[in-house]
C-alpha cells in the first residue's frame, strides 16, 4: 500500500506457526515440515478438500491440516441486482439471499449489503416528509425526501453513538427504479392504510443541481449501474493485505485460522505487487512483459484460490498499476522521463513508473485484470492507479501527445476495467490518497473523487491516520487521534458522493502498523485498530481493509468488531 515501509513485508521464514501447525505428537521442526508440505502440495495438485483440521494419521499421529468450508451459496432464483454502490441511485428489485447456517465470518459473506437485520419488512412513513440520507446520521448528503404514506422496505437498522436509530430502506423511485438510503427509524410506523402511489418522491440531492466540477467538468458523471452480481454478492468485506511473499509462504495457514477465529472475511493479495512481479504465471505478461513471470510463486493458482473460497473467504486481486519497475526495465521508451537527467523517473522509494497514458503499458494491467477474474477472485483493486506524487518543480515527461489529463487517463483507465470485468462479474475497486476525499483538486496525481467514485464499484481510501500531516482537520498529531481522523474523512467522503448519482462503496484501508518516523506517534494494537473501526461504523461503514506491509495481524484487534452484527 502506498506510503508504508516495505522494508518490514513479510517474508517466507519470518515468525514461526503456531502450535495448532504441528499438532502435540510430532517435533515442531517435523510438525513445520508437514503441514507446509501438505499446504503446498495440495495447492499444487489442485485438491480443493482436504481432510479435516487436526485429524488421526495411521500411525496414531495428530497432524494439522486445513479443512476448508463452502461459502453460502445465494437462491438459484434470485436476479441480478443493479446496486447503488453507497445506496443512492438505481436498484432493481431483488429476491431475498438464501438462509445458510454458516459462522459469523460465512454469515458475512452472505450478506450483499451488511444489513444487519434478519428479515426485510415493510413500513410506511409516518412524517409529513422524511429525508432520505447517503448514510447513517444528521451529517450525512440527502439524496432524496419521501412523504407521509410511502411505503419502504427495511434492509438494516444501526444505532448511533447518539442512541438514535437509522434504517436503510428500499423505495420506489421514478420510472419504477428501486432506490436505497438511510431514514431516522422514529419516523417509520407500520402500514395504516393504503400504499401511496407515484409517492412524491423528491429524486434531487441538497442541491438539486448538477454540481460544478470545475476544470473537471469534462470527466464522465453520468449515471454507471453499480451491480450486485448473483454469483459473486457484494459483501461487507473486512480483509487482511496479504504479500506475494506471504501468499507463497508457511504462513498463509496462519492467516486462514485468524479469519476463521475471527469477524475478517476477506484477503487482498497481491497479483502484482509494487516491483511488478506476478503472483502467478500470466499470458499477459508473456506477451507484454516477460519478465514479471519470473518469480511467480504458482504455475497455476485455481487450486490455491479455490482452498481460499471454499474457507469462505472473498478473494480481492491487487493489482499495482502504474508503478511498474519489471515493465519499466523492459519498456523504457514507455516510462515517465525526467527532463533534468533524460532517464527514467524514480519516485522516492526508488522505483521505476511507466507512463499512464501509454496504451499498451495501460493494455498489460487491464489483461491482468481479466487473468485475476478468470482465475476466480471475486473483486479486482487497482492500486497507484495516479501518476507520481511530485513537488510543482518536477519537470517530468509524461508521453502523452493527445495533451489528456491526468484525472482524464484515470477514469477512463477505470472506466475500461469495469467493462472488462463486468461480463465476468467480478467488482472493479480503486485505492486513492486519503485526503482526495478532503481536497478539491486531483492532487496533481489525477486522483479526482467524483470522476474515480463513478468508475469505481469501490473506492478505496488510505485513511491511515499517520499519513495526514499536523493540524490535518485540526489535530496536531493525526496519528494520536484514530478515531477523529477516521471520522473527519468519512464524512468528507459521504459528502463527495452525494455529489453523484451512481457513486462507488466506500471501504477505506484502516492502519495495522506503528509509524515510527511520526514524531509524537503512538503504537497501534488493537484498541488504536477498532477505534478506527468503531468510527466508521458510526457513519454507517462496516467494511474496511487493514494495511500491515509485514502482514503481522492480531486476533485482539479483528474479534468483535465494531459495525459487525452478532
Amino acid at each position: 500500500m502506498e506510503g508504508s515501509n516495505r522494508a518490514n513485508e513479510g517474508t517466507p521464514g519470518g515468525r514461526l506457526p503456531p502450535a495448532w501447525l504441528w499438532g502435540g505428537g510430532m517435533t515442531l521442526a517435523a510438525g513445520l515440515t508437514v503441514a507446509v508440505a501438505l499446504w503446498v502440495a495440495g495447492c499444487q495438485r489442485g485438491s480443493g478438500r482436504v481432510t479435516p483440521l487436526a485429524a488421526e494419521d495411521a500411525a496414531g499421529a495428530r497432524v494439522t491440516r486445513w479443512e476448508p468450508k463452502p461459502l453460502p451459496v445465494p437462491a438459484a432464483a434470485e436476479p441480478e441486482v443493479a446496486a447503488s454502490g453507497s445506496g443512492v441511485a438505481g436498484e432493481k428489485t431483488s429476491a431475498k439471499p438464501a438462509r445458510a447456517e454458516a459462522s459469523s465470518r460465512q454469515r458475512g459473506a452472505a450478506r450483499a449489503t451488511g444489513s444487519g437485520t434478519a428479515e426485510p419488512r415493510e413500513l410506511e412513513v409516518a412524517a409529513d416528509w422524511l429525508n432520505v440520507r447517503m448514510a447513517p446520521g444528521l451529517d450525512a448528503t440527502r439524496t432524496g425526501r419521501l412523504p407521509q404514506g410511502t411505503r419502504v422496505e427495511v434492509l438494516g437498522e444501526q444505532e448511533l453513538s447518539d442512541g438514535r436509530r437509522w434504517v436503510r430502506v428500499a423505495y420506489g423511485g421514478a420510472k419504477g427504479v428501486r432506490r436505497i438510503g438511510w431514514v431516522a427509524g422514529e419516523h417509520l410506523a407500520p402500514p395504516t392504510g393504503p400504499e401511496v402511489s407515484g409517492g412524491g418522491v423528491d429524486e434531487a440531492g441538497d442541491s438539486g443541481e448538477r454540481p460544478d466540477f470545475g476544470p473537471f467538468a469534462d470527466l464522465h458523471y453520468d449515471p454507471l449501474p453499480k451491480r450486485n452480481y448473483r454469483r459473486n454478492p457484494r459483501i461487507d468485506a473486512r480483509g487482511l493485505y496479504v504479500t506475494r511473499r506471504t501468499a507463497q509462504s508457511e504462513r498463509m495457514a496462519e492467516l486462514v485460522r485468524l479469519a476463521r477465529e475471527t469477524d475478517v472475511n476477506a484477503l487482498v493479495i497481491d497479483f502484482k505487487d509494487d516491483e511488478g512481479w506476478l503472483l502467478t504465471r500470466s499470458e499477459a505478461a508473456r506477451r507484454h512483459n516477460p519478465e514479471a513471470n519470473r518469480r511467480a510463486a504458482f504455475e497455476d493458482l485455481r487450486p490455491w484460490l479455490q482452498r481460499l473460497r471454499d474457507e469462505g473467504l472473498y478473494l480481492i486481486a491487487r493489482i499495482v498499476t502504474f508503478k511498474d519497475p519489471v515493465f519499466a526495465r523492459r519498456h523504457p521508451e514507455r516510462t515517465i522521463l525526467d527532463r533534468r537527467t533524460g532517464r527514467t523517473f524514480r519516485s522516492r522509494d526508488g522505483l521505476r513508473w511507466a507512463s499512464p497514458h501509454d496504451p499498451l503499458f495501460r493494455r498489460y494491467n487491464l489483461e491482468l485484470a481479466e487473468e485475476a477474474a478468470a482465475l476466480g477472485f471475486n473483486e479486482v483493486q487497482f492500486d497507484y492507479v495516479r501518476f507520481p506524487d511530485v513537488p510543482k518543480s518536477a519537470d517530468l515527461d509524461y508521453r502523452n501527445p493527445k495533451g489528456e489529463s491526468k484525472a482524464a487517463a484515470i477514469q477512463s483507465f477505470l472506466l475500461e476495467a469495469r467493462k472488462r470485468l463486468e461480463p465476468r462479474q467480478v467488482y472493479v475497486a480503486a485505492d486513492v490518497f486519503g485526503l482526495v476525499c478532503t481536497t478539491v483538486d486531483d492532487m496533481r496525481i489525477g486522483q479526482y473523487w467524483e470522476a474515480i467514485s463513478n468508475a469505481a464499484d469501490y473506492i478505496c481510501p488510505m485513511m491511515y491516520p499517520s499519513h495526514y500531516g499536523p493540524m490535518n482537520y485540526g489535530l496536531p498529531v493525526p496519528d494520536r487521534k484514530p478515531y477523529e481522523v477516521l471520522a473527519a474523512g468519512i464524512r468528507d467522503c459521504l459528502r463527495r458522493n452525494g455529489r453523484i448519482a451512481t457513486p462507488a462503496e466506500v471501504r477505506p484501508w484502516i492502519q495495522g502498523f506503528t509509524a515510527t518516523w511520526v514524531k509524537g506517534h503512538i503504537d497501534y494494537g488493537p484498541a488504536q485498530i477498532q477505534a478506527q473501526m468503531r468510527a466508521l461504523a458510526d457513519h454507517g461503514i462496516k467494511s474496511w481493509l487493514l494495511w500491515n506491509p509485514a502482514n503481522r495481524y492480531e486476533a485482539a484487534a479483528l474479534k468483535n468488531c465494531p459495525g459487525v452484527a452478532d
